[in-house]
């Protein structure tokens, strides 16, 4: 269901229909249903760990100008999205440095930073230390109160 959900199934592969803000869509790529709002985080972690923070939350949605990429104004965005997960690091930290639970918060900021309406996490709480998942959680309400759909499977 999740991976329809976010078009790692494309439109056709499957029966039915997907109804998103009362709007049918058919995603024949992720591409597609992140352009709508829609994020999945998968268990296994989709983060280069040899890159910084800044460069995966940016990964393939660099902020440029004339064909030249704007640092300073991703590195203030990176920021205001780490705060956003309550995640107190420097945005040149390289993301391999970090723990489980602090990648977890990578990935949210990353699927934020993206505009995400609907996120889905697949198993988030399952290599976490029960801090962790406390603090995943207060995110998940969080983001909810600020009107972002959340669907996780335990």
């Amino acid at each position: 269901m999740m991976k329809v959900l976010c078009g790692i199934y494309p439109h056709g592969s499957y029966e039915g229909e997907i109804i998103f803000a009362g709007e049918e869509i058919q995603a024949s790529h992720i591409r597609d249903t992140e352009r709508k709002g829609i994020a999945i985080i998968h268990q296994e972690l989709a983060l280069v760990k040899e890159l910084t923070v800044l460069e995966n939350i940016f990964l393939g949605n660099e902020i440029t100008h004339n064909g030249i990429m704007d640092y300073d104004l991703m590195t203030l965005r990176c920021q205001k999205l780490l705060a956003q997960v309550s995640l107190s690091i420097s945005p040149d930290t390289r993301v391999g440095d970090l723990g489980l639970g602090q990648q977890q918060l990578v990935e949210i900021a990353k699927a934020l930073n993206k505009q995400v309406r609907l996120l889905i996490l697949d198993e988030p709480t399952a290599s976490l230390t029960e801090q962790e998942t406390s603090v995943l959680l207060d995110i998940i309400r969080d983001l909810q109160q600020h009107g972002i759909a959340c669907i996780y499977m335990l």
